[in-house]
């Protein structure tokens, strides 16, 4: 074994939909939210990186077997998990056009509820997700932008 290689991780996790599944992932980080802690990981089943919250998450005995670290998939992880959990685990997307600066729409909406894009000097867009649609337009938690909102399914699973 080379003296890079880490020891993987096995696991019982709930997801946000409440189904209970075994994980095996090789971790890469841990990243918070500012109001919870998630792991940051290449899951092994799934041939892909995923991100677990840390309070779903039950550790499972004996741990997985070692590997190479593999390249991270994005330089910031802090905005990587930030699309994760505020787009990525729903059936609907919606980017919000709020009608104030981006700088503003940061102070206001928290990064769990979405991603912040600047669109010019007066306006940005806010890129967020829900299990359900809605026929009314939602500002999550900006209730005192302006703002304008369209949804459509999530085509990725």
């Amino acid at each position: 074994m080379g003296e890079h290689e880490r020891e993987g991780v096995r696991f019982d996790y709930r997801g946000h939909d409440g189904a209970e599944s075994t994980r095996t992932v090789e971790p890469h980080r841990l990243v918070h939210t500012g109001r919870r802690w998630y792991l940051v990981a290449w899951d092994v089943d799934r041939a892909d990186w995923r991100t677990y919250r840390m309070d779903r998450m039950v550790r499972r005995a004996p741990t997985g077997p070692r590997f190479r670290p593999r390249e991270a998939p994005d330089v910031d992880l802090a905005d990587y998990l930030s699309r994760g959990v505020t787009t990525g685990a729903y059936r609907y997307r919606a980017r919000i056009t709020l009608h104030v600066p981006a700088a503003t729409a940061a102070e206001l909406v928290p990064p769990t509820i979405g991603v912040i894009e600047a669109v010019d000097d007066g306006n940005c867009l806010l890129h967020t997700g829900r299990t359900r649609s809605t026929n009314s337009p939602s500002t999550s938690g900006c209730s005192t932008c302006r703002a304008r909102c369209t949804s459509r399914p999530n085509s990725s699973p």
